[in-house]
């Protein structure tokens, strides 16, 4: 029987003017809910089994530690990673700036109006010399307001709290870093939002 190809998913539609641009990989999202799924399983197995050479109440501390440890991943990680794995156009959307205002996931317009402040934090010693991951976090005026804008689990599923958004924009080069943080505090310059960029270790 022939293996299975997978269709590339196609990607969001590029928006006129676009001054950034960062979108998810479906396949590296995949990668990544089995990897997710592997250490849900694993963490339970391996505290299972440590558990049995210990006395209560270790043992029993141990044991509920694994369980949540595994339903952390099994429950909530590997489900919405493995969601993510299957999205398509608009839905692949990490983060588009246009002059109007930030683009998020499911293709939600922002108007730079609902944001508050605007910041960007790099997380350095992730597993390589000059590899750093990116994230924004978009802090809005009124997030209840904003979420009430939303049409689909997508867009929705950006909301990290009641008034703010986060984008994972992936794990770039140093050199890349730089760029987009010029890009981005420029843009925001011009829509009126305070710009901040913070970068701690990770962990």
């Amino acid at each position: 029987m022939p293996e299975s190809v997978r269709v590339p998913a196609m990607p969001p539609a590029q928006r006129t003017g676009e001054i950034y641009r960062h979108v998810a990989d479906p396949v590296a999202n995949n990668r990544r809910a089995n990897i997710f799924l592997y250490a849900g399983i694993s963490e339970l197995v391996v505290a299972g089994v440590v558990s049995m050479f210990l006395e209560p109440p270790a043992r029993w501390l141990l044991l509920a530690l694994g369980v949540a440890g595994c339903a952390t991943f099994m429950l909530l990680l590997y489900p919405r990673t493995k969601q993510a794995s299957g999205y398509a156009g608009d839905d692949l959307i990490d983060l588009i700036v246009v002059p109007s205002g930030p683009i998020t996931r499911g293709g939600f317009q922002l108007s730079w109006r609902d944001l508050s402040a605007f910041r960007l934090e790099v997380l350095t010693n992730l597993g390589g010399q000059d590899r750093v991951g990116m994230h924004a976090y978009l802090d809005l005026v009124d997030g209840t307001a904003v979420k009430a804008r939303t049409t689909t689990d997508p867009q929705r599923s950006v909301f990290a709290g009641a008034n703010r958004i986060k984008a994972d924009l992936g794990t770039p080069e140093r050199t890349e870093v730089e760029r987009v943080r010029e890009v981005l505090r420029q843009a925001c310059a011009a829509g009126g939002v305070e710009f901040t960029y913070n970068e701690r270790i990770a962990g």
